[in-house]
């Protein structure tokens, strides 16, 4: 299923606790022609984005999840050094500051 007519790329982390809503979300992002990473909790993000910093271009994350919030996860990511780092990076790719 394509949603935008376009094709997408690129790599998107997915934060979602509900099978069936993590599922759903990542068939849809893939058949628009992204890349997902998925997790099933902020925790397993975490980790999945330590070991992809460089793929990753957009974080969608459920609020309330088991292990680690998306809302602590996204704390998280915007304190770490490394994290930081790398948005920072992506930012001067894209001309942002």
């Amino acid at each position: 299923m394509v949603l935008t007519g376009r094709r997408g790329k690129g790599t998107i982390l997915l934060a979602e606790d509900s099978d069936f809503f993590r599922s759903q979300l990542k068939r849809f992002l893939e058949g628009d022609g992204y890349s997902v990473l998925d997790a099933a909790d902020g925790e397993l993000a975490w980790g999945l984005l330590q070991q992809n910093l460089e793929k990753v271009q957009l974080l969608v994350t459920d609020v309330e999840m088991p292990n680690l919030t998306g809302l602590d996860l996204t704390r998280r990511i915007r304190s770490d050094s490394p994290g930081r780092q790398a948005a920072d990076h992506r930012r001067d790719l894209f001309g942002f500051r």
